[in-house]
């Protein structure tokens, strides 16, 4: 029986070998088409990257660089690029079959480890699809700091792609009352986090969303 098991192991690992180099072109394409040459970045993308680095310099953060890739990672890759990848029925007509969504699942953990900055570190009983794609996700990591760097680098974005929005422009009433509703939904673990020996206690975050909460209670 244990014969059987090692024998059966060795042939599943050689398919899941051969499959892997059968998507690996494509897992490729998907990275270089995301993190794309600075030549073709969009001018929101290059908007948003910008505002995020002046919030990082504003608040003092520009030391930082891990802080200011987490934000461009949630507020872009991770928030946009992963929903579409998960859900490609966002965008295209097929039918999202339980093989096609858990093929999809790996596709977006290495998505998500290529974005990150920390290495967790990998040992036998790890995913099976982490170990296949450990030596690749150094790579993509490159690949995306290096995307992030040019973008980074680029002229200021034209204005022109903000003409679509209201004559008013941006409404900070609306913006508001959704931070709010989150705060007020999340209210004691945002306490519990800004506790004494946070770092944020000179801020004093929790009594600013107390106060906040206290003082719009129809925005919630």
């Amino acid at each position: 029986a244990v014969v059987s098991t090692q024998r059966t192991g060795e042939v599943l690992l050689t398919r899941l070998l051969s499959t892997k180099g059968t998507l690996q072109p494509y897992v490729d394409d998907l990275l270089c088409t995301v993190f794309m040459s600075r030549e073709r970045v969009p001018p929101c993308v290059k908007y948003l990257f910008d505002f995020l680095e002046r919030q990082a310099q504003r608040h003092n953060l520009l030391h930082n660089q891990a802080c200011i890739h987490t934000w461009k990672n949630n507020s872009l890759s991770l928030r946009f690029w992963m929903n579409v990848i998960k859900n490609p029925q966002f965008l295209l007509d097929i039918d999202q079959t339980p093989t096609i969504d858990s093929s999809l699942n790996i596709v977006c953990g290495i998505f998500m480890d290529s974005c990150s900055t920390s290495d967790k570190g990998l040992t036998k009983d790890s995913p099976i699809n982490k170990l296949l794609y450990a030596k690749d996700i150094p790579r993509y990591r490159k690949q995306v700091q290096k995307h992030y760097e040019q973008v980074s680098s680029l002229p200021s974005a034209p204005l022109d792609f903000l003409t679509g929005l209201p004559p008013t422009g941006l409404n900070s009433t609306v913006a508001v009352s959704e931070l709010l509703a989150i705060a007020n939904k999340y209210q004691k673990q945002l306490q519990s986090s800004f506790g004494p020996d946070s770092p944020s206690l000179n801020l004093k975050f929790t009594s600013i969303i107390d106060a906040s909460l206290l003082a719009a209670p129809n925005l919630v």
